[in-house]
């Protein structure tokens, strides 16, 4: 994949907005989590996920129902799936004729969707629990793409191996992400110190170029970015991901609007499953999906996108339960995770339900 490629793959989909930079030192509560994560195996993990209700079918008058969905951020390799459900004929078995339209991040997937312009989109849960405590609501989750927050720091010094190590070295982060948010904090639950560690402001674009030159030590990224991030500095990266000690936060999840869900639930499960059904498919057969995604995207690397797919697998394996569940317990954790964090504000009355619907949420309380 060309440098283009690479620089569109930094990490604007996390973008927050309104919220001030909050660049270098920073002290925040420690806050107990989960331990390592356990994972067990995707096959069969769809047999909890559909409702009695959804039938297959589509509209009333037997003809399917239109909807377009929002990939999280173009048409990398960690989308693949939405092309998979399509081009196996997962969402037409379930009654739907569905636009795949690729993403531009969290807050414009957010509000395409809160805007009517699509149905269905995903993008980080953090990003939106920041949100809906500022004020923007119409949003729900029903299912979550990644169990674990795929975000991370990756570097091309191979002596940096883990959050220690970054004391006395700099790292680029955009301002306002969720990275910058959580990184005092994920360096606290790794017995590191923030202060010890210069964080310089670098917008998405200027991410991959600042690490190539050297202008930083290590630059914020998705997990399944270490392949485009390898290519781009020409050999091996080192990558420090949050999820190895922040494990009650969910990543990007599928969003529709509370509207929608409260409407027309069956619609809702059946484009649900159908797109859980792609991706249980992609990340057993990463090679093939890629291969669908580029006949899509031909200007894509199969290699890349394959690799991507393999990356993701084991974020978005449940900790329990079917593929795409959003446990309550652990997104009540989640939410006052950002609270310590200083993310949402000390006011915030936000509760679980308020974030997911969970009578639609794969094993929920249909």
């Amino acid at each position: 994949m060309d440098m283009a490629s690479t620089k569109r793959s930094g990490s604007g989909d996390l973008l927050i907005p309104h919220l001030p930079a909050v660049v270098g030192r920073r002290s925040l509560t420690r806050r107990s989590l989960l331990g390592a994560s356990a994972t067990v195996p995707l096959s069969g993990l769809l047999a909890a996920c559909s409702d009695d209700d959804s039938d297959g079918n589509g509209g009333g008058n037997g003809s399917p129902d239109r909807v377009t969905y929002l990939t999280s951020f173009g048409q990398l390799g960690r989308d693949a799936y939405a092309y998979v459900a399509q081009d196996l004929g997962y969402f037409s078995e379930n009654g739907i004729d569905i636009t795949i339209e690729p993403g531009a991040g969290g807050n414009p997937n957010m509000t395409t969707l809160l805007g009517g312009q699509a149905q269905f989109a995903v993008f980080d849960m953090s990003a939106a629990i920041i949100a809906k405590d500022q004020g923007t609501d119409g949003f729900t989750a029903i299912a979550a793409i990644h169990q674990l927050p795929p975000v991370a720091l990756m570097t091309d010094d191979l002596d940096i191996r883990n959050p220690a190590d970054l004391h006395g070295r700099t790292v680029g982060i955009a301002p306002g992400t969720v990275t910058e948010l959580l990184f005092p904090t994920w360096m606290e639950q790794a017995n590191a110190d923030p202060s010890q560690v210069e964080v310089i402001p670098v917008q998405p674009p200027d991410l991959v170029p600042a690490l190539v030159s050297g202008q930083v030590d290590a630059i914020e990224q998705f997990v399944m970015g270490e392949p485009l991030i390898s290519n781009a500095v020409g050999g091996p990266v080192n990558v420090l991901a949050y999820s190895d000690f922040l494990t009650d936060l969910y990543g990007v999840c599928l969003m529709t609007t509370t509207e929608l869900a409260e409407e027309n639930p069956d619609l809702c499960r059946r484009f649900r499953d159908a797109l859980l059904r792609g991706l249980e498919y992609s990340l057993a057969n990463p090679q093939e999906a890629a291969n669908i995604l580029i006949e899509h995207a031909p200007e894509g690397n199969p290699e890349v996108a394959a690799r991507e797919l393999e990356l993701m697998r084991s974020y978005s394996q449940p900790l329990s339960g079917p593929l795409g569940t959003i446990d309550r317990v652990r997104l009540g954790r989640a939410i006052s995770l950002l609270h310590s964090a200083g993310a949402i504000s000390v006011d915030t009355a936000l509760e679980p339900e308020d974030m997911a619907d969970f009578s639609l949420v794969p094993g929920g309380d249909a």
